[in-house]
């Protein structure tokens, strides 16, 4: 049925394809199988050249990747010469996948604040065609003006006299063509046609081993976030055919989305429906693309919900068919690059054989990062999927290493395959030379990984490495957080699909510690590495030997708590509270915190210990020598806003992520109160994009500062300490600004802010605290609550 739809499609085209016998399979242990003998490949990515697969031959390289475009006259030219050589090969998509038309719902991202008076602007908006604009008073909200305006040549063009100087800001809601939403409706139907044909008639030889990224270059998947609205007509007739099953009638979807209904609407009409709210920004109304008219709403997430369900329903559909059409057309594995959780490779009805991924590290440690995450989306699927390092650059300097080491590290993660850019011959010669090695290596086809995961929250303590007991640890987008469990233990909370697990471990040396449980059950605990727990319980408490290698507690709500953790933790809060109670407790409602965390204890361990953790982190910043500052609670600022993002220190950070250019630099600023005078460091915990890195500056009593170039103590979802300088502050207090200028796009978020009059040792989102503890054991008489 396939070859009949096929000629069909392709017409006059006559030459027949040499198709591979389906002789292949991906192993459960999540290796390639071609002729029942491994395939794990080492080889080099060659540009679609002769000179380049020249030199790979040469080399005695017998994988190599190559990416072409939808061309046939390149493969019908390219693949004779690999097959000529007797070289094995992946073929890769070189074409963009098609970028569909949405309207971006991105109030904090497509703004321009700081307009008053007569307002004339040309903003710049590539591939816009209109946009529905809301200026407003930045101080009360009053909207000055609103309606729909049109983009021409890229520029939208606003012009408005106010009737006051006091600043406004534009929001703008583009319907654009943007590369982050793929075109998995009219563009995806042309884009699958070009492909198949190019395939069926293209001479792929006995040395093919596969196509890597079948809808095109940097396929983002599925939408992660509910800011882009297609507005392909076919995806609004599968939006409306849903609403129908699952609504029926016009009346109940006005009703479930809380939207005014009149009897001239129709589903088609609330298929054209565009909600004007992102989370908490945005506005209370929704646009109907087909009658251009905007009307108030509720906000109801089940109306980005309804959008979303459509959305990944149609991605998963006709990704899915295209590849099993290629798979049944080659016989050959069809391969995806990763490009950020949530891809079509984590979709559990995926029809994908194989995940790609590669990169340019700087160092092993980078390695290591660069590999984890799509590692963990291989792994994760319960349907076998091979993982394989595609484009991999070799770094050069004091932090470089050779194809051979870099195979060493990432295949005990469960990489099975690596193709190398390779820039010099030298390079070639070490490829070559790691292949004899490990190229279709039986141990490597027979070894199994054991993945235990971590939420990217609880990344710091938890990091991508080999852990004891054969087990690798990776992270994951699954929710969860580090937990501050005391000064000796470390751990976090992993929930996925429903069920929580708690994993903790000693820090430095092995811990004998007596342990509070919420019950009188112990529940399962387990050392990874196979070291005796030795646990001893009397009722709800119990005694044991805590490793250093991550020990799983499974079947419970709660994890084990170490008692004399809670009781040293109580004791310094009443320090705290004691010496610097006009700094910490002025209300006296820390002190009564602290009783009710101590009489919730036998009840609650773990809910009353996170209490009095909390308590004490937050006291000890108040008291200390230093300003740590959270980033997301300025004075002021004109900033994109503030976003939830799980693992930093507050679970909130301020936000930069600018579509377009603003008329005014972006600042935020904050009082810094120094207790000392002299020298201070100033730093900053961000996740920056390089744009970012280059355009954020720090001024402090005036003098500006600029982020070093690369941060240190790494946490979270990619966040990092950028040391920004030294400076001579007075005692007293001092203003800071944060500023940022870019002429291209720029993302930034921005988690705390720490200026320390001594030497300050980021350890992620974790306050410097050794200083209370030193001055408790030197303070005489103790505590007066204590």
């Amino acid at each position: 049925m396939v070859s009949i739809l096929l000629a069909t499609l392709l017409g006059g085209l006559q030459d027949p394809p040499i198709t591979q016998a389906a002789d292949w399979r991906v192993t459960p242990e999540r290796c390639f199988e071609v002729g029942g003998e491994p395939y794990i490949p080492v080889g080099v990515k060659v540009e679609p050249t002769i000179e380049s697969i020249d030199a790979a031959a040469k080399a005695g390289i017998q994988d190599v990747y190559v990416e072409l475009p939808l061309d046939l006259g390149t493969w019908r030219r390219i693949v004779p010469e690999l097959e000529a050589r007797h070289l094995r090969y992946l073929i890769g998509i070189s074409t963009l996948a098609p970028s569909a038309s949405v309207v971006a719902v991105e109030p904090t991202s497509y703004r321009v604040s700081g307009l008053s008076g007569q307002i004339d602007i040309n903003i710049d908006i590539p591939g816009g065609q209109r946009a529905y604009c809301l200026l407003a008073n930045e101080s009360n909200g009053g909207v000055s003006y609103e309606g729909t305006q049109l983009i021409t040549g890229g520029k939208l063009r606003f012009r408005y006299r106010l009737a006051t100087d006091l600043p406004h800001v534009l929001v703008i809601y583009p319907e654009v063509n943007d590369q982050r939403m793929p075109d998995f409706w009219e563009g995806f139907d042309k884009y699958r046609d070009d492909l198949l044909a190019v395939l069926h008639n293209s001479t792929l030889g006995p040395g093919y081993r596969g196509l890597v990224n079948p809808a095109g270059q940097r396929l983002t998947g599925f939408q992660a976030d509910d800011t882009l609205v297609p507005t392909s007509k076919l995806f609004r007739l599968e939006f409306e055919s849903f609403l129908r099953q699952k609504y029926g009638t016009p009346q109940v979807v006005a009703a479930t989305w809380q939207l005014a209904y009149s009897g001239e609407m129709s589903l088609a009409d609330y298929a054209a429906t565009v909600p004007l709210w992102q989370g908490g920004r945005g506005v209370d109304s929704v646009w109907n693309l087909s009658t251009d008219r905007v009307s108030s709403a509720s906000r109801r997430d089940i109306v980005w919900e309804d959008i979303r369900t459509v959305i990944r329903g149609s991605a998963t559909r006709r990704i899915n068919r295209l590849i099993d059409t290629i798979k049944e057309e080659t016989h050959r594995p069809v391969i995806q690059t990763w490009n950020g959780w949530g891809g079509v490779y984590e979709d559990k009805g995926s029809s994908l054989d194989g995940i790609a991924f590669g990169g340019e590290p700087e160092s092993v440690i980078d390695l290591m990062e660069v590999s984890s995450r799509p590692m963990s989306s291989a792994l994760r699927r319960v349907h076998p999927m091979a993982a394989l390092a595609i484009g991999l650059k070799l770094p050069k300097g004091d932090n470089g290493f050779d194809a051979t080491r870099a195979i060493r590290q990432t295949e005990p993660l469960g990489t099975r395959g690596w193709f190398f850019t390779a820039d010099s011959a030298e390079d070639l010669a070490g490829v070559a030379a790691a292949a004899e090695i490990y190229r279709d290596q039986p141990s490597l086809a027979r070894n199994a990984v054991q993945a235990v995961f971590f939420p990217e929250a609880a990344t710091n303590p938890a990091v991508t490495s080999r852990l004891p007991g054969g087990y690798v640890w990776l992270p994951t987008p699954g929710s969860g957080e580090r937990l501050d469990i005391g000064p000796n233990l470390e751990g976090y909370r992993y929930v996925n699909r429903g069920v929580t697990t708690f994993v903790f471990w000693a820090v430095a040396k092995q811990q004998h510690l007596k342990m509070r449980l919420s019950s009188e059950v112990v529940p399962s605990m387990r050392a990874l590495d196979g070291t005796p727990l030795n646990i001893k319980q009397r009722r709800n408490e119990i005694e044991m030997d805590v490793p250093t290698s991550p020990v799983v507690v499974e079947g419970s709500a709660d994890m084990p708590v170490p008692v004399e953790a809670f009781a040293a933790t109580q004791l310094a809060c009443a320090y705290l509270i004691d010496t610097f109670g006009k700094l910490v407790d002025l209300s006296g409602t820390e002190y009564l915190n602290l009783q009710r965390a101590g009489g919730s204890f036998d009840r609650s361990p773990l809910g009353s210990y996170l209490a009095v953790r909390e308590q004490f982190r937050r006291m000890a910043i108040l008291a200390s020598p230093y300003n740590w500052l959270e980033a997301e609670s300025p004075e002021r600022t004109n900033f994109s806003g503030i976003a939830e993002i799980s693992g930093c220190s507050s679970g909130k950070v301020l936000s930069l992520s600018p579509k377009i250019r603003s008329v005014v630099p972006y600042t935020a600023q904050y009082t810094v109160r120094n207790r000392l005078g002299d020298t201070h460091s100033v730093w900053i915990a961000a996740r920056l994009d390089d744009v970012a890195r280059r355009a954020l500056k720090v001024t402090v009593a005036g003098q500006e500062l600029t982020l070093q170039p690369h941060p240190v103590s790494y946490y979270g979802a990619g966040f990092g300490w950028y040391k920004c300088g030294e400076i001579q502050l007075p005692a007293g207090q001092t203003q800071m600004f944060l500023r940022a200028q870019a002429d291209e796009p720029i993302d930034c978020q921005i988690d705390l802010l720490m200026v320390a009059p001594e030497d300050f040792r980021p350890n992620g989102p974790n306050p410097p605290t050794d200083w209370v503890w030193a001055a408790l054991q030197q303070a005489r008489p103790p505590a007066k609550t204590g």
